[in-house]
């Protein structure tokens, strides 16, 4: 009974333990479990009691160290997990990049390609063109040719025209020139031969200056200012 009662004084008293000259604790009691307890240690001697406090704070630094590892832990887990998933997300980078890099790569095969066919293309037309440009330099020499050839004739047909004339009436030194003229004789068309004749002028009713008829060859020489007359003869061709 003794016991109960100062169980149930200590319940409602502070108690105040000496855990050594340099630590006290003081607490007020809660039960009479804690009073008892508390008691108990209160009957420790000093060493005890102190040991006990190194203890205790043995335990609470194991504690706190265990709390601040897992902590630690933690956070080198969610390190390493922020590493991974940067590493993935770098390997995926890396990837889509290789990817496009790959796809670039056949696109500029794909220019290159397109590059040679224009290239062999504008070969082709630069050697057409070549070409034409010497088909077109041929034709421009032809007919530079041909020009040379019909201006030479048109001067040797200006000059056998000057030279040779037939029947008609010709003034001398307008419509043909003055010279010696031959004919191979008459044409056939008339059987008395060929006749020619020099003339005071070029109408019918001019007077005949002189006259002649001849069956083969003959030769005559016209001056300037004479009017010669032809008929039924070869072309007079000029020999002098």
């Amino acid at each position: 009974m003794m016991g109960n009662e100062h169980d149930t004084e200590v319940e409602h008293s502070e108690l105040a333990l000496d855990l050594g000259s340099e630590h006290s604790v003081v607490v007020e009691p809660n039960s009479s479990r804690l009073a008892s307890t508390r008691l108990r240690l209160g009957a420790l001697p000093p060493w005890a009691r102190k040991g006990l406090f190194v203890l205790s704070g043995a335990t609470v630094l194991l504690l706190v160290a265990s709390i601040v590892g897992f902590a630690l832990n933690a956070s080198s887990q969610q390190v390493a997990a922020d590493r991974l998933a940067t590493s993935e997300k770098l390997e995926e980078s890396l990837t889509e990049a290789k990817e496009d890099l790959y796809a670039a790569n056949g696109m500029v095969t794909d220019l290159e390609k397109e590059v040679d066919t224009i290239e062999s293309r504008e070969r082709v037309v630069a050697d057409r063109q070549t070409g034409l440009d010497a088909r077109e330099k041929l034709v421009v020499e032809r007919e530079t040719a041909v020009q040379a050839r019909e201006t030479a004739i048109d001067a040797k047909e200006k000059q056998v025209e000057a030279s040779t004339f037939g029947d008609g009436v010709r003034v001398v030194g307008t419509t043909v020139q003055p010279g010696t003229y031959t004919t191979q004789g008459g044409d056939g068309s008339n059987s008395v031969g060929c006749y020619y004749a020099w003339k005071t002028g070029t109408g019918s009713d001019s007077d005949i200056v002189d006259n002649n008829i001849v069956n083969g060859a003959a030769t005559v020489t016209l001056r300037a200012g004479e009017i010669f007359e032809s008929s039924s003869c070869q072309d007079w061709i000029k020999v002098g």
